[in-house]
């Protein structure tokens, strides 16, 4: 039986074990349990993880992604964080089919490398797609001119507005 990971020794396990996965991905570790790789020189493709304590004192996980485009971001706030994020999309909204919010467990269950590695593919499964099609401004464009607010993203309606503004703008 694999060894429980405790919350305090969680983050430090996990980014060493996620730097292995997402290193070949092109996906360097940019801090804490950030992600990213740059599409071309002003579009950050960005995985972070995010973690909660378990019920036992283990470490809980699950990741978003999202996407950086500096000549936009130049015009929201808070302008001052090089690894914000334009745009971006939880695991729950990104896997429709689990229902609720998907996460990963250092439990004991199972060896943690094996519970990594399991969440990488899902980076690559259900993360990369939305990445590579939203690192696209078009893309972003139409999503967020839709009538439908499930398609802002994570954005509020003021969000919302501001992001084309501010889209728009840096397009002169």
């Amino acid at each position: 039986m694999a060894a429980k990971v405790t919350f305090s020794r969680g983050e430090a396990r996990l980014r060493s074990l996620a730097s292995e996965r997402l290193g070949p991905l092109g996906l360097v570790h940019l801090r804490d349990l950030l992600y990213g790789r740059w599409a071309t020189a002003d579009i950050l493709q960005r995985v972070a993880f995010g973690a909660r304590h378990g019920k036992g004192g283990e470490f809980c996980f699950s990741f978003g992604v999202g996407v950086r485009f500096e000549e936009v971001e130049k015009f929201l706030p808070p302008g001052d964080d090089p690894f914000s994020v334009t745009v971006s999309a939880p695991l729950s909204v990104l896997d429709t089919t689990s229902g609720g919010f998907p996460e990963w467990s250092f439990d004991g269950s199972r060896e943690a490398s094996a519970v990594v590695e399991e969440a990488v593919s899902t980076v690559v499964r259900l993360g990369l797609p939305f990445l590579e099609k939203y690192s696209d401004r078009a893309a972003v464009r139409q999503a967020l001119l839709s009538d439908n607010p499930r398609d802002w993203f994570t954005l509020t309606p003021e969000q919302r507005i501001a992001t084309l503004a501010a889209m728009e703008y840096s397009e002169g």
